[in-house]
């Protein structure tokens, strides 16, 4: 018994050290090994009588499950120290501050339905139903993955084709949405978006046997990247923003590639800020949608940040343009940008001074960046960032 004791004990704490390690130095890929290792000292502790360690692995096993919200690296890192002192010694171990900021975190995470960030195009949360978007949040905030499976059926036996496929994928996780895909002689496409916990090999058998495209949907923010971690807390802002304003904002974030650099994270965390903040103050009454979308280039990043809501006041920034002395050629909208310019009917905590919109030029622009604005009245506004990243921080 004691051979078994102290081989748990060997195997535990190196695994535990080796993640801290691996988690301190952002290694995202380290997550899923971290879990299962939790998963196995959670279920193992208890049969030893390590009764704390056993608590401690499943508060940290329900943070990487999704149960506590998005994950916070350092709390991680936290919460393995403790397990590993508690295993190392089988002494109590002081953890009610950390119990407490598990708590804080799971009261403080985003509400279901109101952040998410994906892979998915942004152009494709257009041709989604709000059931359909209201489904893949859910399972998002459940701790799902989300596929997008590309599939051709033969015409002449598509009815029985399609419904054996879907019958056996729904047999696995959850199909969100079915849209057109390509088509070609004798075949029909489609694309389909399907929810799953993981991909079990029953999923993968079946569309490699379909001759399925498969591809993960999904840039979950609980991967500890320093760039989804930014995006996250943007969203959170935003979200506690509106609820203050006593609006409904749908805030939605896709992100094409998973960015591993850290130089323009900053950056793009303050851009985002400004320009969100700006259209929860100032583009809606009560409810609306804001998209913000970053896409990799050959070039760099292109950055979109789109609301519907009542688009800029044309005539508004004209008097003021006149006001000022400015001259009015040219798009009128690129005035937004113009120190002191603004069209607040007031100041407030928020915004209203005309100067966060020429700070974002300023700090996009002393990056090597470009931003330019699209209005229409009644349809929203839609501001581009354009910046010139290496290769090494935008790839990924």
């Amino acid at each position: 018994m004691d051979d078994l004791k102290n081989h748990f004990l060997q195997r535990s704490i190196a695994g535990l050290q080796e993640a801290y390690l691996r988690l301190r130095d952002a290694d995202a890929g380290v997550l899923l090994d971290t879990f299962r290792t939790l998963h196995t000292i959670k279920g193992t502790a208890q049969t030893f009588g390590f009764s704390e360690a056993a608590n401690i692995a499943h508060k940290l096993e329900d943070m990487l499950d999704g149960q506590a919200g998005v994950v916070d690296i350092g709390l991680l890192l936290e919460g393995i120290s403790l397990l590993i002192d508690s295993l190392e010694h089988n002494d109590p171990v002081d953890t009610e501050g950390f119990a407490d900021k598990i708590e804080r975190l799971k009261r403080d995470s985003p509400v279901a339905g109101n952040v998410f960030i994906s892979k998915i195009p942004f152009e494709t949360f257009d041709k989604f139903s709000d059931h359909e978007r209201t489904r893949i949040f859910s399972a998002s905030d459940a701790g799902r993955d989300i596929y997008r499976i590309e599939i051709a059926f033969d015409l002449a036996d598509f009815a029985t084709g399609f419904k054996e496929f879907r019958d056996r994928l729904d047999s696995l996780g959850e199909t969100i949405a079915t849209l057109p895909g390509k088509t070609s002689d004798g075949k029909i496409g489609f694309i389909i978006y399907f929810a799953a916990k993981s991909e079990p090999a029953e999923f993968a058998r079946l569309c490699v046997e379909h001759s399925a495209s498969l591809d993960h949907a999904n840039f979950s923010a609980r991967s500890g990247n320093a760039l989804g971690n930014a995006l996250s807390l943007i969203g959170k802002h935003g979200r506690e923003l509106a609820a203050d304003m006593g609006k409904k904002v749908e805030i939605i974030i896709s992100v094409d590639d998973l960015f591993t650099g850290t130089d323009s994270t900053q950056l793009i965390f303050d851009a985002l800020l400004h320009l969100l903040r700006n259209a929860i103050d100032h583009g809606f009454n009560k409810t609306g949608m804001v998209r913000i979308g970053i896409t990799s280039t050959d070039n760099g990043l292109t950055i979109t940040v789109a609301d519907n809501g009542r688009g800029i006041d044309r005539e508004k920034l004209r008097s003021l343009a006149a006001q000022k002395g400015l001259s009015a050629d040219g798009d009128l909208a690129d005035m937004i940008f113009e120190p002191g310019i603004s069209t607040a009917n007031e100041v407030s905590e928020i915004s209203g001074r005309g100067v966060g919109l020429d700070a974002v030029k300023t700090m996009v622009e002393n990056a090597g960046g470009s931003i330019g604005v699209k209005s229409e009245t009644g349809k929203g506004t839609t501001f581009e960032i354009i910046l010139s990243v290496p290769p090494a921080v935008a790839g990924g």
